[in-house]
């Protein structure tokens, strides 16, 4: 629809079209990667384009795309990276850029005071496995997915989410099985 948009000229629509997708397919960073590339090709559009690109960095970043191609793209429209960077220099930056977003996050947590602010550690478990998918995508072609699957489980079984540890690593269930 955006694109339709774009093809007439209509520059409004255009916009209001990409940015709707964010609201109605909430966490997932491709959306907000497409409203970056979107924003990219209007002209005064540079800062929404670079913070749009930054906001696929607190959304899962697998949801990013399957590429490095994809993820550099997020890199250059954040500003983070130049398009003339190899994948792997873009990817290091956005690696960087990442880790400070954790860090901030993590002072604000410890900071956190109101019952609306602290998480349950449900919550917390699956911010932790996020945080360890996150950094699994930020490694590119180097991503051993079969590797992490272990201490992913690992986070859900802390917090007693057998089932959900079974289902991400289903050669670990028999370890539940022997400890009961």
């Amino acid at each position: 629809m955006s694109i339709g948009h774009k093809e007439r000229k209509d520059e409004q629509s255009c916009l209001i079209a990409a940015e709707a997708a964010n609201g109605k397919f909430g966490g997932f960073a491709s959306t907000f990667l497409f409203y970056a590339q979107i924003l990219s090709q209007f002209p005064n559009r540079s800062e929404e384009a670079r913070d749009a690109a930054r906001m696929c960095l607190r959304m899962p970043l697998p949801s990013i795309g399957m590429t490095k191609a994809q993820f550099k793209k997020v890199a250059v429209l954040g500003q983070l990276a130049e398009d003339g960077d190899n994948d792997e220099a873009a990817m290091a930056k956005l690696q960087v850029f990442y880790e400070r977003i954790r860090q901030q996050e993590n002072d604000e947590k410890s900071t956190a005071t109101s019952a609306a602010e602290v998480k349950s550690p449900e919550q917390e478990a699956i911010d932790d496995a996020n945080v360890l998918l996150d950094r699994m995508a930020l490694k590119g072609d180097e991503s051993k997915w079969e590797e992490v699957r272990s201490e992913v489980a690992a986070v859900y079984r802390k917090v007693g989410r057998t089932d959900m540890a079974n289902f991400v690593d289903p050669n670990g269930a028999s370890n539940d099985l022997s400890m009961q």
